[in-house]
């Protein structure tokens, strides 16, 4: 079994699951832009409380 770890995004704070190294396909096809806010709608995500 994996361990978590933190999604390799850099605007998420979200811990991945399985290996892999980003935490939804949205962290994942962004690794190429800069976002200031993450976008992954995960309810703990710190993107999500910068966004309220």
């Amino acid at each position: 079994m994996n361990q978590p770890k933190q999604c390799k995004h850099s605007g998420c704070n979200c811990m991945t699951t399985d290996g892999k190294d980003y935490c939804s396909d949205r962290c994942r096809d962004s690794k190429k832009m800069t976002e200031l806010i993450c976008q992954c709608n995960h309810p703990a995500c710190k993107g999500e409380a910068l966004k309220a």
